[in-house]
């Protein structure tokens, strides 16, 4: 006659239960174990998840960045490069060194080049939004060239100048 699963599965757990009262180290030793793999487990799903959404989030971003190049097309910009590494020095503690900016695009219209920065997300993408808006000077400075802010929720085009006193 063929057991129940239930008697297989309790028989099992007495069994284990017995292994582990064998020996007072047995059931650290497991705990242990179990602990590094949740810990291994955890790494590895966590690493898959921020690969998976982090290539959704890319993938927005790169349309949005060619719904916005159509749109500064549209309102007569010419590309002249596209994600372009801009480099600018400062002084710290009268030490220059380097850093590199870089945004989306270089555009050109009427012989004058323009830093683009594009943003699509609801409230981020105002000049309004103090982050966006040190970015944005950060480019100007760098650059020394007007930048040009590319609201793809509004659909809008800011241009933005560093005011001359």
């Amino acid at each position: 006659m063929t057991e129940s699963v239930t008697s297989v599965l309790w028989r099992a757990w007495l069994a284990c239960a017995e292994w582990l009262a064998a020996d007072p180290l047995r059931p650290l030793f497991v705990a242990a174990v179990l602990m590094l793999a949740v810990f291994f487990a955890t790494r590895f799903f966590t690493a898959r998840w921020r690969r998976w959404t982090g290539f959704w989030l890319n993938r927005r971003g790169s349309r949005a960045e060619r719904a916005a190049l159509r749109l500064l097309k549209k309102a007569g910009y010419d590309l002249v490069d596209d994600e372009p590494r801009l480099v600018y020095h400062l002084l710290i503690d009268g030490e220059r060194q380097a850093f590199s900016i870089t945004p989306d695009y270089v555009v050109r219209r009427d012989g004058c080049d323009y830093i683009v920065e594009v943003k699509r997300k609801d409230k981020a993408g105002t000049i309004r939004n103090g982050q966006v808006r040190r970015q944005v000077v950060e480019y100007a400075l760098a650059s020394q060239q007007p930048c040009l802010l590319v609201d793809m929720n509004a659909r809008e085009i800011t241009e933005v100048a560093l005011a001359r006193h």
